[in-house]
């Protein structure tokens, strides 16, 4: 029997930054209802969407090449399938409604593994292919869920008979409002989006007028960020995937300043990708308690990196927010708080940190406490009084830094007043210091 499935979800749901944890989302199944030929039924030709090829078809794909019609869908006037609209289409569709011409069948991929339906999937998607059918022979169950994370869709939705399914994915509206920005054609945006690109806009020219490298075009917008946004999660369901609530979004992240994990890596991905980075979402788990998190991906000299704007926004020890970049530009290595499951990783994530990694390229990366104080003993006398660094391989306290630091600060006969932040991981310490 076949059943529709409408599983209506959030890609990933939210993650309080460091210690508190809130998952939201919504998950729904209908009754089967419809029939085999409902769910592989081919829309092509069909222009005003009531299930049948009329006359009006034909009118409304003509006006459609002149421009004074707007198609939901390419590939529904797409007749001859060559990837635009030409008067052939209208022809042959003419055709088709006097039933002299049949519209070919769409071909069904065959996929035998997670993996080949990872692959599948995210190769349609950014190829603009929003809608495939493909039938599934492989061991390992599926579900709009799974292929939610593995795709970094927003929004799944498919119906399937059998083996065979036919599955829609939507896309976050900040990868909507970039390809509108990269392309010109801002005609399919919505009044929202179009007033995030011109936000967004904004922002990327104050960042490359401010900035004069790359590193530091990627900080400036990582700090924009984490420094704008507030962490937002209510219990939110999506009833329309074209429509979602705004704090899941750039939309919110970016216009209303505040926004959850998605929110945080939608704001993230648009200004990057507006500023010509290349990137890119991934989908992962805390290793505490396996609450679903979203964090943006970066690739840089040909490898891809973790950049984690809404883990990088740290509670500290004291209880303020300040800006944290043990997740920047950051390989597996320095991933200690989340993992993933192999089949959500389309684009491979570097094994190891790079001098892309923050502190690997600031040179505040260290191995003792006390060449973090000379560091910041040297750099203070020199004028400098904010500092952010790592103390690699090992876990300790602002006191202990504090303990060390005082000392060698002594040794200077100058006076000075200074504060700790601390954060650590199971593997790294890190610390912002910063004189008055």
């Amino acid at each position: 029997m076949k059943r529709l499935i409408a599983l209506i979800l959030s890609l990933v749901f939210a993650l309080l930054p460091v210690a508190a944890v809130n998952a939201q989302g919504a998950n729904s199944e209908t009754e089967p209802r419809t029939t085999a030929s409902d769910c592989f039924a081919d829309s092509i030709g069909d222009i005003n969407s009531n299930g049948t090829i009329d006359s009006m078809d034909y009118v409304l794909l003509k006006r459609a090449y002149f421009g004074t019609y707007l198609l939901k869908e390419l590939t529904t006037g797409d007749v001859n399938t060559n990837g635009r609209l030409d008067s052939m289409d209208y022809v042959l569709l003419k055709r088709a409604y006097f039933g002299t011409y049949a519209f070919a069948k769409a071909e069904i991929q065959p996929i035998y593994t997670l993996f080949q339906l990872r692959d599948f999937l995210n190769d349609s998607k950014n190829n603009g292919e929003l809608n495939v059918k493909f039938e599934y022979l492989g061991s390992d169950p599926i579900s709009a869920q799974l292929i939610a994370r593995m795709t970094s869709s927003f929004y799944i939705s498919y119906c399937y008979v059998g083996n065979q399914y036919n599955l829609d994915m939507y896309e976050y509206p900040g990868d909507r409002v970039a390809k509108a920005y990269h392309s010109g054609d801002t005609s399919a945006l919505s009044y929202d989006e179009k007033l995030l690109l011109e936000e967004a806009t904004k922002i990327v020219e104050q960042a490359k007028a401010a900035t004069d490298n790359d590193f530091d075009l990627e900080v400036y917008l990582h700090d924009y960020v984490v420094e704008t946004i507030t962490y937002y999660s209510p219990s939110t369901d999506v009833p329309d995937p074209l429509d979602p609530p705004r704090h899941l979004t750039a939309v919110g992240g970016l216009l209303d300043k505040s926004a959850n994990c998605q929110g945080y890596a939608d704001a993230f991905n648009l200004l990057a990708s507006m500023a010509g980075f290349e990137v890119g979402r991934l989908s992962v788990f805390t290793i505490d308690d396996d609450t679903p998190h979203v964090t943006s991906t970066i690739s840089l000299e040909g490898e891809w990196y973790i950049v984690d704007a809404t883990f990088n926004d740290v509670l500290y020890d004291t209880g303020e927010q300040k800006t944290n970049y043990r997740l920047f530009n950051a390989g597996k290595d320095r991933c200690a708080e989340y993992y993933w499951p192999a089949e959500f990783e389309y684009n491979q994530i570097a094994e190891t940190c790079k001098d892309q990694y923050f502190y690997n390229h600031r040179g505040t990366r260290f191995d003792s406490l006390k060449s973090i104080s000379d560091h910041i003993t040297a750099n203070w006398l020199m004028g400098q009084t904010e500092f952010d660094v790592m103390l690699s391989g090992q876990v300790c306290s602002w006191g202990d830094l504090s303990d060390v630091l005082y000392d060698d600060l002594m040794l200077t006969n100058k006076q000075f007043n200074y504060h700790i932040w601390c954060y650590h991981t199971s593997k790294d310490t890190f610390f912002k210091v910063v004189f008055y």
